[in-house]
């Protein structure tokens, strides 16, 4: 009788199975095959990519080390992100990551627009411009001085990017038109017919349909009112404006920041998700950490 009640009580717990509870949002992100290389290889490539420099020993060491401990969290990525682009601690040689962060985006969009062209350059052309500027006042010729004065508030535009954005008294859109109102960009595309393909080819990825063009070309040759990219414009400076207040401009520089830090384009998901960000927000360095927090740029898949 006692064989058969135990007998019982086994069937009874048998047939019984235990309830999983899932928590939303608890699932621990699996870094058991991560090695401590490929963590300095990221940290690394955050440091070059972000300040344009590898990390210091201790860097690298008290940045590693917070990853590990935050069993490389998305935070965790996110926090050494933001400290790069970010911290304003004085830091010897930098004066501060944040600084070195914007002189660094500085350096890689005059890369992309004006051929790297170095700031002493600028800086000759500058004065050669103030000189020319200041005769042209003693001699009475207003308009040859009119003309050096906008030589010289662009180049002054173009050499204040990085202390500008830095400050954030000026956007990423302003940025570029600078960037493509100047004397050295007129001086690598000249001429109309080379400034309008080269514009559309530097921001867009493309180039012009000939409806486009054709527009584009009256609006800046005779100040002809004309439509394009749903804008309309009479003249070179709203043609600027127009480029860099379009949803193309804004997708423009999500490629490029993907081609950038992941060698690639994005995909069509990954484009929209970003522009429901980046065209409200206009956040570059949002759109940047959005693609370095991730395990293809970290090297972690």
């Amino acid at each position: 009788m006692k064989a058969i009640y135990y007998l019982f009580v086994i069937l009874i717990f048998s047939t019984c199975k235990k309830k999983e509870i899932l928590v939303d949002g608890n699932t621990p992100y699996n870094n058991s095959y991560i090695s401590s290389i490929q963590i300095e290889n990221y940290v690394n490539k955050l440091f070059i990519d972000l300040i344009g420099r590898e990390p210091l020993n201790t860097e690298m060491e008290l940045e590693v080390e917070a990853l590990k401990t935050a069993e490389l969290s998305e935070n965790a990525r996110l926090l050494l992100i933001d400290k790069l682009q970010n911290n304003t601690a004085y830091l010897e040689g930098d004066s501060s990551y944040k600084q070195a962060y914007y002189h660094r985006f500085y350096d890689v969009v005059k890369i992309k627009m004006l051929e790297g062209i170095e700031d002493d350059v600028m800086r000759e052309q500058l004065g050669l411009n103030y000189t020319a500027y200041q005769g042209a006042v003693n001699s009475g010729d207003s308009a040859k001085a009119a003309i050096e004065l906008k030589n010289i508030e662009e180049i002054e535009d173009v050499l204040n990017i990085s202390k500008d954005y830095r400050n954030g008294t000026t956007t990423i859109n302003e940025i570029f038109i600078r960037l493509i109102d100047n004397y050295v960009y007129d001086i690598i595309n000249m001429q109309t017919f080379n400034f309008i393909n080269a514009t559309y080819q530097d921001l867009f990825f493309r180039y012009p349909t000939e409806q486009e063009y054709n527009a584009s070309f009256e609006m800046i040759e005779n100040n002809s009112a004309q439509y394009i990219l749903g804008q309309s414009g009479t003249n070179k400076g709203e043609y600027q404006e127009i480029l860099m207040n379009s949803r193309e401009f804004h997708e423009g520089i999500i490629v490029w920041t993907y081609k950038s830090l992941l060698i690639r384009e994005p995909n069509a998901a990954e484009t929209a998700k970003a522009m429901s960000l980046f065209l409200a927000s206009k956040n570059f360095q949002e759109l940047q950490s959005g693609i370095m927090k991730t395990d293809e740029y970290a090297n972690f898949n």
